[in-house]
């Protein structure tokens, strides 16, 4: 494989990518950008009822973990399932950087979806 910057107008660079998972309140979700990428905006919502309120955190950190940036938060009240929220972001990833989502509650019950809309920056080097 090699690696190719391609063109400014190439699909590649035009379409968003999306990415998700899951958390639960005990636990975290991370993605790790593969390339320079701009993450636009994240989204969260209840999946599996939770027993109690918990609050989510959402945070940029770089590569080696040498520095964090908070997003923001989100607190899902007990039987969150009718709640989501989106947090608005316009933070540039380096590849290697990543974007995670805790939560700090002990109750291991509720589950929320977590999905992460991003766009590959122009000239950043994929994979070809």
């Amino acid at each position: 494989m090699s690696t190719v910057n391609m063109a400014y107008d190439h699909p590649a660079y035009l379409a968003r990518i999306t990415a998700g998972g899951s958390v639960g309140q005990s636990g975290s979700y991370r993605y790790a950008a593969f390339t320079t990428m701009l993450l636009k905006s994240v989204q969260l919502a209840g999946n599996i009822a939770q027993a109690t309120a918990n609050t989510y955190v959402v945070y940029v950190m770089a590569q080696g973990g040498t520095s964090t940036a908070t997003l923001g938060t989100w607190t899902a009240t007990a039987n969150n399932m009718a709640q989501t929220t989106n947090i608005v972001a316009t933070n540039t990833l380096s590849a290697g950087d990543s974007v995670s989502v805790t939560g700090g509650a002990a109750d291991a019950t509720g589950v929320i979806a977590v999905g992460l809309e991003l766009e590959i920056q122009p000239r950043a080097s994929v994979t070809a």
